[in-house]
């Protein structure tokens, strides 16, 4: 059994000419990958995302971009990795991961831009 795939995407005939059969395979949703609701909408029944919209050059716009599908996925993708995926560290770094963890969620400080 495969994996289903979405594609959020600004032009989804940009996707189709660009991609060909393969853009086929996937789910594809055309819309404005900066409105907070499109975005949840988009990511409502996955699992995992992928970000390749946008690049650093456009400067703000990019900032907002990342930020909104970044604060959409904290808020919409499943928080724990499937049971059927096993952590390959010994146990006693498993112990420490989930001290460090517990004591810097204590001493968390603020989310700010990143």
């Amino acid at each position: 059994m495969g994996h289903e795939m979405t594609a959020f995407v600004r032009n989804s005939e940009k996707l189709y000419e660009r991609q060909g059969e393969r853009a086929e395979q996937v789910k594809v949703v055309a819309d404005d990958i900066l409105n907070p609701v499109n975005v949840a909408e988009a990511l409502s029944h996955q699992v995992a995302a992928t970000i390749a919209a946008g690049h650093a050059g456009q400067g703000e716009e990019f900032v907002r971009l990342v930020d909104n599908i970044i604060s959409q996925c904290e808020i919409t993708l499943p928080l724990s990795v499937p049971k059927t995926i096993k952590d390959p560290r010994p146990s006693e770094e498993k112990g420490r991961a989930r001290l460090s963890k517990r004591d810097s969620a204590v001493t968390k400080e603020p989310k700010g831009r990143w």
